[in-house]
């Protein structure tokens, strides 16, 4: 064997390429596909969404309240200010810290609770594709795009990315090679 040969069998074993014998070499098959994906992504989501949850709740101690004071604020504000006068429109021998310290928890305490947030679905039907939001609408459960929970959330999963399935925005879609009777 020629040193062109040993160099050139050095270069493709060293390359990942395998030999049985013959004038064929076999070609490295890469890294092994990652099945376990969808589960590591599902995850992932849910995590991002309980972190996304932490920030928007109000720590201990904090309370969410509108940025504008609605009218029953003010009205427990002053109510809290007339409560700590003396009717002349003097505050009573107090330390004035404590006096605003008062109105503010009167105040608080009229605060209306903040609106329930509505979840924003990710079905086709809540939120259609558009142009300004552009996507791949795909079932939560299983990651199929022709499931028809990805087209509305009420249905039931299918586990199946066939095309014609009743309930899914692909349901009128003809499989491959169907012919129109």
């Amino acid at each position: 064997m020629t040193d062109k040969a040993k160099a050139a069998i050095a270069t493709l074993e060293n390359l990942g390429y395998t030999h049985e014998g013959g004038i064929l070499w076999k070609p490295p098959l890469g890294k092994a596909p990652d099945f376990n994906l969808l589960d590591t992504l599902h995850a992932r989501i849910a995590s991002l969404e309980a972190q996304l949850s932490a920030r928007q709740d109000a720590p201990d101690g904090w309370r969410l309240v509108p940025v504008a004071s609605t009218a029953a604020m003010e009205w427990a504000f002053r109510s809290a200010e007339v409560r700590y006068s003396n009717g002349a429109g003097r505050m009573l021998p107090m330390d004035p810290h404590s006096a605003f310290k008062a109105q503010y928890r009167d105040m608080l305490s009229a605060a209306p609770p903040p609106p329930e947030r509505e979840p924003k679905c990710w079905c086709e039907t809540c939120r259609p594709v558009t142009l300004s939001d552009m996507r791949m609408v795909l079932c939560p459960d299983c990651g199929n795009k022709r499931c028809p929970k990805a087209t509305h959330h009420d249905n039931a999963c299918t586990n199946s990315n066939a095309p014609g399935q009743p309930g899914s925005s692909w349901e009128h879609v003809k499989p491959h090679g169907a012919t129109n009777d």
